[in-house]
């Protein structure tokens, strides 16, 4: 008798901890998205001064000729698009949550950009510099992927209650956006840093091998010869994975003519 308590016991404990463990974990997560807060949105883009805040974040990142700088900064003013957006979409203003979405891309983009540009080809100490930049870099678009979600998350479950249908999926749109471009930096990056890697690699086998055959006056040139090789090997790659970038990109723009010319067929019928 006391074994078959135990063992009822035992099995409405489980059952308890099956139900509760995933509405703890779930509150966690909300909690953890209410606490991720932006910088303050400034000028948005329904005031008549945005053009001119637009215009100097610009000019601001042109004077910066630092690449790993640059990136920092870009993600800075991306950081500020996406509490514009954010703002936008609370007021419901969808075409200026749209603006500030396609600025925020921008910014990415340029972010992506200064990464790409990060001189990796140097000596290792260089390269091992390089690395640690790039590093930093990947922490940052990694905080800032991880505030696109929350916000996206946060405006949507409030603005499914308020708004129509048709301004929900503008809405997911417009952050499906943002977040595809957050990724595409997140694995630009990643990328970046393994190709850094790569040619420091390529560097020391080289060294290595000149050592091996006992002439030091040829080291150098044997280091550069392999880095070259491990370079040429990279530009193929990132080559095959733009033009794949490329068609799947082609391949959704024409799914959506696609999909648009289907509804304008139903609303003709109708």
């Amino acid at each position: 008798m006391k074994t078959e308590q135990l063992v009822l016991g035992v099995l409405l404990l489980v059952f308890a901890l099956v139900l509760v463990t995933p509405m703890i974990l779930a509150q966690e997560e909300d909690a953890a998205e209410a606490e991720i807060e932006l910088e303050d949105a400034g000028i948005t883009p329904d005031s008549a001064l945005y053009s001119l805040d637009v215009a100097a974040d610009d000019l601001s990142l042109a004077l910066t000729f630092d690449e790993a700088e640059k990136a920092e900064k870009a993600l800075d003013i991306a950081e500020e698009r996406l509490a514009e957006t954010e703002e936008m979409a609370e007021e419901e203003n969808l075409e200026a949550a749209e603006e500030a979405q396609e600025n925020h891309d921008e910014m990415v983009a340029e972010a992506e950009e200064a990464v790409e540009e990060i001189e990796i080809d140097g000596d290792a100490e260089a390269n091992e510099e390089a690395v640690a930049e790039i590093e930093e870099i990947q922490n940052r678009i990694q905080s800032h992927s991880q505030k696109v979600a929350a916000v996206k998350n946060r405006i949507l479950e409030k603005k499914r209650a308020t708004m129509d249908p048709e301004q929900v999926a503008h809405l997911e749109q417009v952050f499906a956006k943002i977040t595809a471009k957050a990724e595409q930096m997140e694995n630009k990056a990643a990328q970046k840093k393994e190709n850094a890697k790569t040619i420091a690699a390529g560097k020391e086998k080289g060294k290595g091998k000149a050592k091996a055959l006992g002439d030091e006056s040829e080291e150098a040139e044997v280091e550069d010869e392999a880095a070259d090789t491990a370079e040429t090997e990279l530009e193929e790659e990132t080559e095959l994975e733009e033009e794949a970038e490329v068609e799947a990109e082609e391949a959704g723009e024409q799914a959506q003519v696609q999909e648009q010319a289907g509804q304008d067929t139903e609303a003709e019928a109708e």
